[in-house]
């Protein structure tokens, strides 16, 4: 993460875009890659993240809202979270 701009790399898929860190516990991400439709978009570093720090990793938790969609109304209290530790 650089000044503003981010990217993640995992495998051969990647991410890439800008961040606004918004207060003391949240960071919004906004990828700026044109994806296809066959995995889950959420999985994405795309939207607002509540952060913290826990010894040598940042903690980016991602609270997924059900919202109007019917399918996904089980959807309120789940979250992706991901543990990135410094090397």
């Amino acid at each position: 993460m650089e000044e503003g701009r981010f990217q993640v790399i995992k495998g051969y898929k990647f991410g890439s875009g800008t961040y606004i860190v918004k207060n003391s516990s949240e960071i919004e991400f906004k990828d700026e890659n044109i994806w296809t439709t066959e995995f889950d978009w959420a999985l994405l570093l795309n939207g607002n993240y509540k952060y913290n720090f826990k010894g040598s990793e940042l903690i980016l938790t991602k609270f997924i809202n059900g919202g109007a969609c019917f399918l996904c109304k089980d959807l309120a209290n789940n979250r992706y979270q991901y543990k990135l530790k410094r090397k």
